[in-house]
Formats: structure tokens, sequence, C-alpha cells
């Protein structure tokens, strides 16, 4: 019910509400209950979307934020790697959709400098033999590997691990229960000197 306040009209009348802020008076319609619009598909699409990106990547914050760095200082490593991620790496029809594991990368440059991995891992290391492209890890280069296992929701971030012998490394890991697992994984070298990751290569590997 509308009351007079110094000849002004204050409160709800119908349909229409009168109020005063800062000293003036002002007019608006009365909200209407239950009145909010429900989602159309495309803002569910990307609301399932997001609830699929973002979990993931805050695992990875403390790597992202440097492997991700643009020159842009507005855009975080994180919004960067969420941006990417939300573009190339969700698979699949809403209400079925999924990450596509090998499309997301972990660094924003394009180029890894590897060509093939295989590994051979067991619950205490992971055995990495690298096949590089048209260069070796330059002197001070350190090797990350970050590893991803689906159904438990575990990851693990292994590095920074000198690069002696590039073609073959062994990388220690803690002794978390691991055996019969799969695990999605990314190498990244990093160059120390520049602060800077070059690409991330993905590989799947088999825990026995």
């Amino acid at each position: 019910m509308g009351k007079q306040k110094r000849g002004n009209l204050l409160g709800t009348v119908g349909n229409t509400v009168y109020y005063e802020m800062w000293g003036e008076n002002y007019v608006r319609s009365k909200p209407k209950r239950g009145s909010r619009r429900k989602s159309t598909l495309k803002q569910k699409v990307q609301q399932m979307k997001m609830s699929l990106v973002s979990p993931f990547l805050k695992k990875w914050l403390e790597v992202i934020r440097i492997s991700f760095k643009t020159e842009n200082p507005k855009v975080s490593g994180y919004n960067a790697a969420r941006s990417d991620m939300l573009l190339h790496a969700i698979d699949g029809e809403y209400p079925d959709l999924k990450i596509d594991f090998s499309k997301v990368k972990m660094s924003i440059d394009p180029e890894s400098g590897i060509q093939h991995i295989d590994a051979l891992a067991t619950t205490e290391q992971i055995h990495l033999d690298i096949t590089w492209k048209d260069f070796w890890p330059k002197h001070g280069a350190t090797l990350y590997v970050v590893c991803y296992n689906e159904d438990k929701n575990q990851h693990h971030i292994l590095g920074p691990h000198t690069c002696s012998n590039p073609e073959s490394i062994d990388i220690s890991w803690d002794s978390l229960e691991k055996e019969n697992r799969s695990y999605h994984c990314w190498a990244m070298l990093f160059q120390p000197l520049g602060t800077h990751f070059y690409g991330s290569h993905y590989f799947k590997c088999e825990v026995k």
C-alpha cells in the first residue's frame, strides 16, 4: 500500500512501485513472481560446457597461469586456457557433452617440439621415450608432465625434470595407488631463461 511522505507517494499501488532514492522520486513496475526467464538451449549448452571445463582447469592453475600467459594484461592465463578449451576440446551433442582430452592444450604455444612419445608407466615412475622434431631442448630446459585419471579424478604435476638425455627420461611420482589405471598426459618443455612453456604434447599411459 502506498503512503504519503512530504507530499510524495511511496510504496506499492497496484502493479506500480513508487520509491525515493538519494532525494529523488522514482516509479517502476512491480516485479512478477516466477517471471524469471528459462534458459535457452544455447545458454544450457554453454552452462554445461563451463561445468566441464572450469573444474578441470582449476587443477592446473599453477601451470596454466604461466603457460597461457598472453601479452594482454587484461586476459589471465586461466581465462585464455578456458576460452581455448571451450572452443576446441568439447565434443558431443547436448546433453551428452564431454571433454576430448586429446584436444586439450596445456600451453598457448602451438609448437611442442615433440613428434612422438612412447610411455611405460609403473606405480613408481613413468619412462618416456621421446622422438623430437627439428630441435632439441635448449640448455637449461626442463620437462613437465601433467597427468589426469578421469575415473578417480586424480591429477599429478610432475616436474621440473632436467633433460640430460632428452630421448629417454624417467620420472618418479608419489606412491598413490595407480595400478591398472589409465592417464591422460601432457608433456611440455619449459625454458627458464625466458620463463616460457613450449606447446604441450598429449599422450596416454596405462599403469601396469
